[in-house]
């Protein structure tokens, strides 16, 4: 079961999501705060997920992310927002988190968000791959700072279009007949030598070096 976290001002909508994800016995909501003041001094590490709005009072996403990661940079926010403006994007996505839906999104993308976030760690969907990720890879709007002369090893491009391929470590593990110890090890390797800090930093590794058709 995957435990959950709801930060959103808004009760009405709080519980519009709660019912959605309490249908089934997949997800189990363990905390429901409306801003990130409130979130900060409730937060248990045993969440697996964190949806999260952008635009809250006393402190906003941003500010209750950055805050988040300096006590556990492995809290997997996802946020969910109103807000379609593709610079605002690219700083949540660029300072770690790990994936972006809009308050229009279906029950369906919310849930596959949801899973693709616990298992293997990011989500990219159309808004975020397609209006984000070209327009910073093509006009370098965020630039990663990629390491130079460090080549990625044949194995190693194959792990990379994997974990963009959004497969879990176990996936990538069986695809590749690797143990998925192995496959973290290249996934360690693969930021080591690329420079990047986050999943979204790979995806846009990837699609500088074609890995990843985007249309």
């Amino acid at each position: 079961m995957i435990q959950l976290a709801l930060v959103d001002d808004h009760q009405m909508f709080r519980e519009g999501l709660k019912a959605i994800l309490s249908d089934t016995k997949q997800y189990n909501v363990v905390l429901e705060c409306e801003n990130g003041r409130e979130f900060m001094t409730s937060y248990d590490s045993a969440i697996d997920v964190i949806l999260m709005d952008l635009d809250m009072p006393l402190m906003n996403g941003l500010q209750t992310m950055e805050a988040l990661y300096q006590i556990d940079k492995e809290a997997k926010i996802v946020f969910i927002s109103q807000n379609r403006e593709a610079k605002s994007i690219s700083r949540l996505m660029e300072l770690g988190a790990r994936g972006y839906l809009v308050k229009d999104a279906t029950t369906e993308e919310l849930k596959a968000a949801i899973h693709s976030v616990h298992e293997t760690g990011f989500y990219f969907n159309d808004i975020v791959s397609q209006s984000l990720l070209v327009k910073l890879a093509r006009k370098e709007q965020i630039q990663p700072r990629f390491n130079q002369g460090e080549q990625l090893s044949n194995r190693e491009w194959e792990v990379l279009k994997l974990i963009c391929e959004e497969m879990t470590t176990k996936e990538i593990g069986e695809k590749l007949f690797l143990s998925p110890k192995t496959v973290e090890n290249h996934r360690t390797r693969i930021m080591s030598k690329t420079g990047v800090r986050n999943s979204a930093g790979l995806v846009i590794y990837a699609i500088k070096n074609k890995l990843i058709d985007v249309g």
